[in-house]
């Protein structure tokens, strides 16, 4: 993959690809001057997420009652985790991590899975097969009482 085509400085948008089973990674081409797919991956930590919903996009989702990409993770940067040393839910809550989730038909951001809080952002977040983990903030950890 030639470097010179990509603009890491604008960071990575990663949503969770159904058809491919998998999360794909986009990055902004300077070439093409928007955003494009960069990778596949199965395991993943980013840092610095921003969890983002496009209302408009839902909507459109929840009235055909069919799915299409309008839910991104950004990341300032990730880094590809081999799947052999892929870590379980109970080292990453061991570690910090929180389960978390999306579903357009029945919230309008990405949550916490136990408490059903939103998601704006977090210090890293951790794509693991078809899971999202993430490593909440100061004030997250408060109000989750973790």
């Amino acid at each position: 993959m030639d470097d010179s085509l990509w603009n890491y400085e604008k960071g990575f948008k990663i949503y969770r690809n159904l058809h491919k089973d998998c999360w794909s990674v986009q990055a902004y081409n300077k070439d093409k001057k928007g955003w494009r797919l960069y990778a596949h991956e199965y395991c993943l930590k980013g840092i610095n997420a921003k969890f983002l919903v496009n209302e408009k996009a839902r909507q459109k989702v929840i009235k055909e009652k069919r799915k299409n990409v309008h839910a991104f993770i950004w990341v300032d940067e990730y880094h590809t985790i081999d799947v052999r040393y892929t870590e379980n839910a109970d080292t990453l809550k061991e570690m910090g991590y929180l389960r978390g989730k999306y579903n357009p038909y029945k919230h309008d951001s990405f949550i916490e899975e136990r408490a059903s809080l939103p998601l704006f952002d977090c210090p890293e977040v951790y794509l693991q097969w078809s899971h999202l983990y993430f490593q909440p903030n100061l004030l997250d950890r408060y109000i989750l009482q973790v």
